[in-house]
């Protein structure tokens, strides 16, 4: 009875996920990606009040690209701040260079990209903007779209999440295509679900735009594992939620697969699992408390796991009940909900592939994912064995 019971509470629990999965990427199809029409002057008048904010440790390789994009595509007037945080190469140099203001942070214990965030807002407290776009220093602004984004942030008080555009190269392997694809079905597809209805999403970490009266009061993460979930999560609790503005592009590229890579994901995953563990049951517990729906919402897409280890524990729990079903026929309830949930979640994946992921993949290439989830499944034994206890720069 027992067995039986942790069995069902898992099912259940797993299944909100796989639901809330196949809603918003279902959801998220029938979401307009064209933004809201706003009057781009509105941004050309205040463009010397708008704050630029990039944290970079070692950047040298991509920084004045960076900041050309900025420059290309959002004007020569705003104020662009880069927090040069612990750099051993010449990134303070290059920005100096292109005339962008450089801020130095060099303390050895202070580790993590929430500390480069905590130490940008304390310069911009000297002369306060109107609002701040946090972007990553290996990040470039794909259009003039932004500028709509940064306006609609003021002039409705909320943080608002860019379309984050993670591409890969022609030599990218398999298993990095197929991580890619995992990150399309959270951007855009989960956020484009959320966006149809006009719910709070979770902050990716870079492309993110928050109007001064936010920021000023937002907890940077200092070093915890995601900062960016961190920051989202301490402003939700607040009642400024974040929201995605799918017509503002941001594009990068997916790091080699190295083990400063797998660390790095190591530590994504550990964060994500850590956060969830502390913060979900307080969130749904203040959202039903004070009948908060927005709240619950974000609370529940917070609640979804990394979809590789969810996948995971689905097949993990299916093949359970199906062993148990066969010792007592009150088993084969569970079995069925979880092979429901397995195809539930199947869908959504084929669903992210047919509509933002045949550039990546092809038809044949899913042959080769349970291999992937083999290896996937190392991955997280070493999770557990060896886990991440700092925050980690990718390599590049």
């Amino acid at each position: 009875m027992i067995v039986f019971t942790i069995l069902l509470l898992l099912t259940f629990l797993a299944g909100i996920q796989v639901f809330t999965i196949f809603y918003q990427i279902v959801a998220g199809r029938f979401q307009d990606t064209t933004g809201l029409t706003i009057d781009l002057t509105r941004f050309d008048e205040i463009a010397a009040q708008i704050s630029i904010l990039i944290p970079a440790h070692n950047e040298e390789e991509g920084i004045e690209a960076t900041l050309s994009s900025i420059k290309m595509y959002l004007g020569a007037e705003v104020d662009i701040l880069v927090v040069a945080h612990n750099c051993t190469d010449r990134t303070a140099d290059i920005v100096d260079r292109c005339g962008a203001r450089c801020v130095k942070l060099n303390d050895r214990s202070l580790i993590g990209k929430g500390f480069a965030l905590d130490a940008g807002v304390k310069n911009l407290r000297n002369n306060p903007p109107l609002a701040v776009l946090i972007i990553d220093a290996d990040c470039k602004i794909a259009d003039s779209c932004s500028k709509g984004m940064i306006v609609n942030a003021i002039e409705e008080n909320s943080i608002k999440q860019a379309w984050y555009q993670m591409l890969v190269s022609n030599e990218t392997s398999i298993s990095g295509r197929f991580n890619a694809l995992a990150w399309r079905l959270r951007c855009p597809g989960r956020l484009l679900g959320l966006a149809k209805h006009n719910r709070p999403c979770q902050l990716l970490g870079s492309g993110m735009a928050l109007p001064w009266s936010i920021l000023e009061q937002c907890q940077t993460g200092d070093g915890h594992l995601v900062e960016d979930m961190y920051m989202g999560i301490d402003c939700a609790k607040k009642g400024d939620f974040s929201y995605f503005y799918p017509s503002a592009k941001i594009i990068s590229y997916f790091p080699g697969e190295n083990e400063i890579q797998t660390l790095q994901k190591r530590r994504w995953v550990q964060g994500h699992i850590a956060l969830i563990v502390k913060e979900f049951p307080s969130l749904v517990f203040q959202a039903v408390k004070s009948l908060n729906f927005r709240l619950l919402i974000f609370a529940l897409d917070l609640f979804v796991l990394p979809l590789a280890l969810l996948g995971i524990l689905l097949l993990f729990l299916l093949a359970t009940s199906l062993l148990t079903a066969l010792v007592s026929s009150s088993y084969w309830i569970v079995f069925y909900l979880l092979l429901m949930e397995v195809l539930l979640l199947t869908a959504a994946v084929m669903l992210t592939w047919y509509w933002y992921g045949r550039d990546l993949l092809s038809l044949r290439d899913f042959a080769y994912l349970p291999i992937l989830l083999i290896k996937k499944m190392h991955f997280f034994v070493m999770l557990i064995v060896r886990p991440a206890n700092s925050w980690i720069r990718t390599k590049r």
